[in-house]
C-alpha cells in the first residue's frame, strides 16, 4: 500500500488555503483604507490649527491653503509643509473655501470609509454642510 495524499485531499487542501487568503487580503485593504483615513482627519485638524492660528495673528483667515506649500500670517510660518492627501489623486485631495470676508472657513477631505465622515463637504454657501453619515471629513472656524 502506497502512502500519499488523495486529489480529493489535495484539491481541499487549495481550497482552504485559497479561501483562507481571500479573507486576509479584504482584512488589509481594510486596514489600510482605515489608516489613510486616520491620515486625513490628522492632517485636517492639523492644519485647522494652524489655521485658527493665523485668525489670531491677523483677525482673519487665509484666503488659501495648498498642500505642499506653507501657511504664513503676518510675518508668522503657523505651518511650514501643507500635508496632502495619502493618495493625493482624483478626489482624494485636501479642500479648503474662505468667505468673502474672511471671518469664516471650511476644510475637507474624502474619506474611503463610507458614511464615516462629518459632513457632506461644502454646501451652497460655499461652506461647511455638516451631515452625519457623510463621505467627507470637515473642519471649520472655532472663532
Amino acid at each position: 500500500m502506497k502512502k500519499g495524499f488523495t486529489l480529493l485531499e489535495l484539491l481541499v487542501s487549495i481550497s482552504i488555503i485559497g479561501i483562507i487568503l481571500g479573507i486576509v487580503s479584504v482584512s488589509f485593504s481594510t486596514a489600510e483604507k482605515n489608516t489613510r483615513d486616520s491620515r486625513r482627519k490628522a492632517d485636517i485638524i492639523a492644519i485647522q490649527k494652524s489655521v485658527e492660528q493665523c485668525y489670531v495673528l491677523e483677525n482673519e483667515y487665509p484666503e488659501t491653503v495648498v498642500s505642499g506649500s506653507s501657511i504664513t500670517c503676518a510675518t508668522k510660518t503657523t505651518m511650514t509643509n501643507v500635508p496632502e492627501d495619502p493618495k493625493n489623486s482624483g478626489s482624494y485631495v485636501y479642500a479648503y473655501t474662505v468667505s468673502a470676508d474672511g471671518l469664516e472657513y471650511c476644510m475637507c477631505g474624502l474619506l474611503e470609509k463610507v458614511g464615516s465622515g462629518n459632513a457632506d463637504s461644502f454646501g451652497a454657501s460655499g461652506l461647511c454642510s455638516y451631515l452625519a453619515g457623510s463621505d467627507n471629513f470637515c473642519v471649520s472656524n472655532q472663532q
